[in-house]
């Protein structure tokens, strides 16, 4: 925790440096997280090849940030620097992602059908929405394609980390500290990206997008001191539909329609052809995972009704064969209470006992088996009977 502690003291120091060395204490901070995570990465074992990925893509962040500092003009005008910095950040992202799915894919969870139906859901929504209030409203008819073609990256890929950190986060071995760090460490990313994009005019060095940014690069590098997670020999069960999910569900199903609706009331263009799109692909994937519910609930359905037949049948079966030893235990047991004359007190009194003993159990192998053939009637049947024996 020591590597976390220095780097957002750095980080609140940060915004109180000159102009020059802003540039050079932010490389400072990016190049020690960027060397702490490289360096770790051969001390992994299971999951060595998804850390190499985060290298790579934080590398590639890195290239990027340098490119924008040399820049001249610094975000006053689009130029070939400009362009090429974008690249590597696109690209940078571009590998943060492919970790994270691999990282899911490890813990088992990329490859369900059931996480795959959630995961598109929240994507398309999130995407939908980001165009009608974000994306569209940023496109510049003037610039090249290449320049809007970035611009619709940047929050296309924050998106999907958004997917990514949501199955990292409700991921039941990704909750040690290693997890919650990595999960920690994309939301700073995604949220300076988003701020960034939206105030790309009034963008400042020191600002909070770059200590959102340096915290992604810290919180990374701190993830990476930590422990290897733990990556289970068994493919865990599909998540169940509990209430988070559904509500999480519900929220991407009405997220698109509601963007319309506060769109409209405030006056603002809406791409009606992009909503509608998108609403019915998200509608389409939250239907499917409704159906994979009710699939999943059936089954256990049917599989405990299958149980409670087998309990049904075994204790039926027990009931009779103990019911056999213990009629000729009680023979016996008569045999000798008709002889008692001939017995010590002592002896009669054992003789009692077990009497009294043996008389309970074949009372309870009764009941068991009065049970089981209550439950082998029909329902109408068993009330029928009940009723009987509540009047009796």
């Amino acid at each position: 925790m020591w590597f976390l502690a220095l780097g957002l003291l750095a980080i609140a120091l940060y915004p109180l440096l000159g102009e020059r060395a802003l540039n050079v204490v932010y490389e400072a901070i990016v190049l020690a997280s960027v060397g702490v995570v490289a360096v770790r990465v051969p001390a992994r074992t299971t999951t060595r090849p998804t850390w190499a990925w985060f290298a790579l893509g934080l590398a590639l962040e890195m290239v990027g940030d340098t490119i924008e500092f040399v820049d001249a003009y610094h975000r006053t005008t689009v130029g070939p620097l400009t362009l090429s910095a974008d690249l590597f950040y696109v690209l940078g992202y571009v590998a943060l992602t492919v970790g994270g799915i691999r990282l899911l894919m490890q813990l088992g969870v990329a490859a369900t059908r059931v996480t795959l139906l959630e995961s598109g859901a929240f994507f398309f929504a999130l995407l939908t929405v980001q165009w009608l209030v974000v994306t569209a409203a940023n496109r510049v008819s003037d610039v090249s394609w290449i320049t809007n073609v970035v611009d619709v990256s940047y929050p296309s890929m924050d998106i999907v980390l958004l997917v990514v950190v949501f199955e990292l986060a409700s991921n039941a071995t990704t909750r040690s500290g290693t997890g919650q760090l990595l999960v920690a460490s994309m939301l700073p990313l995604v949220a300076a990206d988003e701020i960034d994009f939206l105030n790309a005019s009034s963008y400042a060095v020191g600002g909070i997008a770059d200590c959102l940014w340096l915290g992604s690069y810290v919180l990374w590098g701190a993830a990476a001191l930590r422990p290897e997670l733990p990556i289970p020999r068994r493919r865990p069960e599909p998540p169940s539909l509990s209430d988070s999910r559904s509500a999480l569900l519900l929220l991407a199903a009405l997220a698109i329609p509601a963007t319309v609706f506060v769109r409209q009331v405030i006056g603002r263009q809406v791409e009606m052809y992009v909503a509608c799109a998108g609403s019915a692909v998200v509608t389409l994937l939250v239907v499917l995972r409704m159906r994979e519910a009710v699939r999943s609930a059936l089954a256990q359905n049917a599989m405990l009704r299958e149980l409670d037949q087998l309990k049904d049948d075994f204790v039926a079966s027990v009931s009779h064969e103990f019911r056999t030893p213990l009629t000729a235990i009680d023979s016996y047991i008569e045999l000798l209470d008709d002889d008692k004359e001939r017995l010590d007190p002592e002896h009669r009194e054992y003789v009692s006992i077990i009497k009294s003993s043996s008389a309970r159990l074949v009372r309870l192998v009764s009941d068991l088996l009065l049970v089981a053939a209550l439950q082998a009637r029909p329902a109408d049947a068993r009330r029928d009977v009940e009723i009987g024996r509540a009047h009796v």
